[in-house]
Formats: structure tokens, sequence, C-alpha cells
């Protein structure tokens, strides 16, 4: 069987201009078929969903549903609501960004999380927090 998508590809500068695509957040259990049905009233155009999004597995690269997900953080972490690293959020005039600090800074933290300096405080992000975020 030939797979007549190998060398399908859209030109950089489409992918480029957003102008020509309508942003879409999957919900929790949704296909590329679906969705494909949705936008342009045909599933088996699901391909387009998939390679517009650089999508090559389907089965890891798509997302996952709720309980898939769950079942993936839980498999993943002992505990979900230990906490994965500390952030401080370092603001400069208008700019403001967060830092991510390794977990094991904790000795730089008093038990009730409040600021060793003034000014100074360090956000716990657990676990669940943190894969959900990626």
């Amino acid at each position: 069987m030939i797979n007549i998508t190998k060398r399908v590809r859209f030109r950089s500068y489409i992918k480029e201009n957003f102008v020509n695509f309508d942003f879409y957040d999957v919900k929790s259990g949704e296909t590329p078929e679906y969705i494909a049905n949705e936008f342009y009233g045909d599933p088996q155009l699901h391909w387009i969903i998939l390679h517009t999004n650089d999508i090559i597995d389907y089965y890891n690269d798509w997302p996952m549903t709720v309980p898939q997900f769950e079942r993936y953080v839980r498999s993943k972490y002992d505990d979900i609501d230990a906490i994965h690293h500390y952030e401080y959020i370092q603001e400069s005039g208008d700019t403001k960004f967060t830092i991510e600090l390794p977990k094991n800074i904790g000795y730089c933290v008093r038990f009730d999380h409040q600021p060793l300096f003034k000014g100074l405080y360090f956000f716990p992000q657990a676990n669940y927090i943190f894969i959900t975020s990626l």
C-alpha cells in the first residue's frame, strides 16, 4: 500500500499565517474524525487536522481524555499532590516571568511557606498542577 501522506506538507508561509486557521480547544473525548466532521463536514478529512498540528502518532500526540490523563498522572507520580518544584515570580519594570526552582530548594522555604526575606516568596507547585501546565 502506498502512503500518500508521506510527502504531503503545508507550505511554511501558510502554517505561519494564523489568519488561515481557526483555533480550537479539543474537548475531552473528541477525536480528529469528530473535529473534521464539525469543521469540514467529512470525518475522512481527519488527516488535515492531524497534519496541520504536526501530529504523527495519534496515540501519543493527541490530547488524552480526562480519565486517561488522570491514569497517566497517577502512574507517573506516587503522590500527585507532592511538591514537584517551587516557583519564584521575578518582576523587573513591566516584565514579569516565572523562575522554576528545584524541589530540593525546600531548605530555603519555611514550612508555612512564608518568605525568608521580606518580599521574597517561593510558590510550591504540585505534581498534578505541573503536568497539566505542559
